[in-house]
């Protein structure tokens, strides 16, 4: 178990087989988001995401969509959906990671239409995390058997209260979500927000007036965040350099790395890679570009 007073993670024990096949939680975490700071989210294979917001208002993208989740809202996301989240104001978000077969079966419009959103569902992931976090505080151990039993009673629950996310996604334009999926995609080897407006044929000046009004941050922060979050994986790696960490981020060098990192995260790439070192076991920087912070 992971906690801090930002960030709790729970990690039950793996189930048998037979259990494993069918439903099993790989983590459950609770994160108290911060105004104005962006969070990524993993993409692994075979696993199913599932949010729920118990306070506060946030934007979430995913593939180019865009779903705003207010308090009481939950939704779920298939393996290849990248998903970033950024808060308007402070708030409580609730993430599930699960894989098997019970979730393919019962919600398998999300993984056809990007996405389902539950209006009313976040109250069921609540009350599983509690159920799971009263497991470890009294055994400090969570039986992979009764997660994944809980796991199901809240999956039976949800099943026909969903609508596909896109039905819940605020009118985004096309040139804003094109820009979500390129810098989502192409962090790396952007030019800046210059040579995405090129890409887009459209103005920066536009591109950066529309994309602020409808993703509530300017596009060159949100790309700068995108990086820092891939920044902090390879750091955490530890046997990396920091100018070879800059490069592969696409900054420019390892001063101007070094002072983007320290403006957005408080420590230096050095500061952070030293608290932070052997923190990342079974992260695949070349694979999950995206993580929980």
């Amino acid at each position: 178990m992971e906690y801090s007073d930002q960030f709790c993670s729970l990690e039950p024990e793996a189930p048998d087989a037979c259990i494993s096949g069918l439903l099993c939680i790989l983590r459950a975490d609770k994160i108290c988001l911060n105004e104005g700071v962006m969070y990524a989210f993993p993409e692994r294979q075979g696993c199913w995401y599932l949010f729920a917001l118990e306070k506060g208002n946030v934007q979430m993208t995913h593939n180019g969509g865009h779903v705003n989740l207010k308090k009481g809202n939950a939704a779920a996301f298939s393996a290849g959906e990248s998903v970033t989240v950024f808060p308007s104001a402070g708030g409580i978000l609730y993430m599930l990671c699960m894989q098997g077969t019970v979730a393919d079966t019962l919600f398998p419009a999300a993984a056809k239409k990007g996405g389902l959103f539950f209006p009313s569902g976040g109250y069921r992931v609540t009350v599983l995390f509690a159920s799971l976090l009263a497991q470890w505080e009294h055994q400090r151990k969570i039986s992979g058997e009764t997660a994944s039993a809980a796991a199901y009673e809240m999956l039976t629950g949800l099943y026909g209260t969903g609508v596909p996310s896109g039905d819940s996604r605020k009118q985004m334009p096309q040139v804003v979500a094109d820009a979500i999926r390129i810098m989502q995609q192409d962090f790396a080897f952007l030019d800046g927000i210059g040579d995405l407006a090129d890409r887009l044929d459209v103005s920066q000046e536009y591109l950066t007036r529309t994309f602020g009004k409808h993703v509530g941050l300017p596009p060159g922060k949100y790309l700068n965040q995108l990086k820092i979050e891939y920044a902090k994986l390879l750091l955490r790696q530890g046997n990396h350099s920091v100018s070879f960490v800059a490069d592969a981020c696409g900054f420019a060098n390892g001063n101007y790395f070094a002072k983007v990192f320290k403006n957005v995260t408080g420590l230096s790439p050095a500061q952070y890679m030293k608290n932070h070192k052997d923190q990342a076991a079974g992260e695949d920087p070349m694979l999950d570009p995206f993580y929980v912070l």
